[in-house]
């Protein structure tokens, strides 16, 4: 008997691993830096696909889906790795190749492992339990807990997602999966049980106060209803009755649309760094880096540059023709279409009608992403991407008569899955592991500012009396110096004597430790808020000596307080030149995204 895929049962260790994925990550606190969320989605996709590369040694044939997505979407990747491979600001680059290749795995762990329909149900019912557990906690933030549970009070809820954006597109992506499921219920208690979630749900959007996710919302629902009704009446009937709801919410949250945060300002800004780098854009993942030279004086007086950062442009789609031009904007719109032309496609040959309500779900649930994406750019978080590509496989997945078979022997199979758990573990460790190991150091580490001194005053009296005795010993001047500057938290006086100490050192010796002299005046003058003056020490410093990393570092932390982002980039790349491993310049250029 002839082997398919719609016949391949996978383990049963896949299925739970994966259930078990998709009902946890929405219950993964999320922070900036640490992003404990996405470690646990990077790990857990990492996990699957190793799991599912043991199995397929042992399988006889290897079946993948022959969707009409694969190519636009490996091209995506492959183009993406080109930008990354040109990029002058390598580490950058680097961070959104990762939301890419995240982009591709869930794309074909969605569509290629998880193949059976039954098995997408449930899974689907782990995903939603996870997210209705995530909107109770958020709903609990806006009243400050429940009961004898007390939790944060917030205005805008955002659950353990971060930022309420970010919640919000969980929100939405989410919301038509709910409606899939009341509408499978067989009895009144199920259907009332995830009504209850459903109601849940629309009203922590309502709480994250996120107008691109009503927005979003309102399309979702719009697409999903509209296809789900059967007659012309029925849908006219349904757009009148859509549109009064509408402009009621509307008009009764007029306050949140009239919310200035000067969205057409920094889209126009956006457009002109477009033409002046239209074909490959300014870089990967580098908007952020490059906005400020084209921010304009209108839009400085409403976000001052030394106080805001802009990120990003408020629209995904404006950030992705900034950053990767006219031909990876491109290449996105390409798998959009090809998407929508692929679903319409499916219609002929899916019968199932359980498979047209979950392919009509799902390009609800696209459709309510992407038009959020329009004035937001929630899928710069990869969980957001993670989602809507989730949802692009599980709907490419739905027909059977899609498969190709790969046609390889045993020791082919041995030699392509070292490869592939080579690499998965490359990726585990560059995007899970180095990024978990620079926060942990940033956090344990101390400047010399902060290191307590035994007996302080008792050194300081006996370097004091060597300095009568040899008043040109530089390195006599930067101890009493150093000793001086681990009071200056405590002392004020002992700020102009660190000062003066450390100066006189310079003025004797420039290259006394190797420059260390004015790294630590810069150190000194950032810490009392004078950063005119620490970015000129730190600039002497790296002057004396090009290869102090220290003096790099400080220097770029300063031109990143200041707004500078280019300069603070240039900064940290050259801190990476000189040492590769260095985890404080890895957790400032992810700090400076974020």
């Amino acid at each position: 008997m002839k082997e398919n895929v719609s016949s391949d049962s996978l383990p049963k260790v896949i299925f739970f691993i994966t259930g078990f994925f998709l009902f946890l990550l929405p219950l993964i606190p999320d922070e900036k830096i640490t992003r404990w969320k996405l470690w646990v989605l990077e790990s857990g996709l990492f996990i699957i696909l190793i799991t599912w590369i043991f199995n397929k040694i042992n399988s006889e044939r290897i079946y993948i889906k022959n969707s009409e997505l694969n190519k636009p979407i490996l091209i995506w990747l492959i183009f993406s790795i080109f930008l990354y491979i040109i990029s002058s600001n390598l580490h950058i680059a680097e961070l959104e190749l990762y939301r890419v290749i995240i982009c591709f795995l869930s794309f074909f762990v969605f569509s290629n492992i998880i193949l059976k329909n039954g098995r997408k149900e449930i899974l689907i019912r782990f995903w939603l339990i996870g997210g209705f557990l995530s909107v109770i906690y958020g709903l609990m933030t806006h009243y400050g807990g429940f009961w004898i549970i007390t939790t944060p009070k917030v205005d805008r809820i955002f659950s353990t997602f971060g930022n309420p954006i970010f919640f919000a597109s969980f929100l939405v992506v989410s919301f038509p999966f709910i409606i899939y499921k009341i509408t499978l219920s067989s009895n009144f208690l199920n259907r009332f049980f995830w009504f209850i979630i459903s109601l849940a749900f629309l009203i922590a959007l309502f709480f994250t106060k996120s107008r691109a996710g009503w927005v979003g919302l309102g399309v979702s629902s719009l697409v999903l209803i509209f296809n789900l009704l059967k007659t012309k009446k029925q849908k006219i009937f349904f757009i009148i009755v859509f549109s009064i709801i509408t402009a009621g919410f509307i008009y009764k949250t007029k306050n949140v649309w009239t919310r200035q945060q000067a969205h057409l300002l920094i889209w126009r800004d956006s457009l002109k760094m477009v033409s002046r780098n239209p074909l490959l854009g300014v870089g990967l993942g580098t908007f952020h880096i490059n906005f400020p030279n084209y921010a304009s004086e209108e839009l400085k007086k409403i976000w001052p540059q030394m106080q805001n950062i802009v990120n990003d442009a408020h629209s995904e789609f404006v950030q992705i023709l900034a950053e990767t031009g006219i031909i990876g904007f491109g290449i996105f719109l390409w798998i959009i279409i090809i998407y929508f032309l692929q679903l319409n496609k499916f219609k002929k040959n899916i019968n199932d009608k359980n498979k047209i309500l979950l392919q009509n779900v799902g390009l609800a649930s696209v459709c309510g992403i992407l038009v959020q994406n329009l004035f937001s750019v929630d899928m710069r978080f990869t969980i957001s991407s993670f989602y809507l590509f989730t949802v692009i496989g599980i709907t490419s997945s739905l027909p059977d008569n899609y498969e190709v078979n790969i046609n390889i022997n045993k020791n082919q199979k041995y030699f392509f899955a070292v490869i592939l758990i080579a690499g998965i573990i490359f990726l585990e460790y560059n995007m899970v592991v180095k990024q978990y190991r620079s926060w942990n150091l940033v956090f344990r580490s101390k400047d010399f500012l902060n290191t307590k001194i035994l007996n302080s005053d008792d050194q300081k009296k006996i370097v004091q009396k060597m300095i009568d005795s040899n008043p040109g010993d530089a390195q006599l001047y930067f101890k009493l110096g150093y000793l001086w500057a681990n009071e200056i938290k405590t002392n004020k006086e002992a700020i102009q004597k660190a000062i003066e100490y450390f100066s006189k050192a310079a003025d004797i010796n420039p290259a006394i430790e190797n420059g260390g002299a004015y790294n630590n005046l810069g150190n000194i003058y950032f810490t009392i808020g004078n950063r005119a003056m620490a970015k000129e020490n730190y600039i002497r410093a790296i002057n004396v000596n090009p290869k102090l990393i220290d003096a790099h570092l400080n220097l770029g932390i300063a031109y990143y307080y200041d707004g500078k982002l280019k300069e603070s980039v240039a900064e940290f790349e050259k801190v990476l030149q000189l040492e590769p491993k260095n985890l404080q310049a890895v957790y400032m250029l992810k700090k400076m995204r974020e």
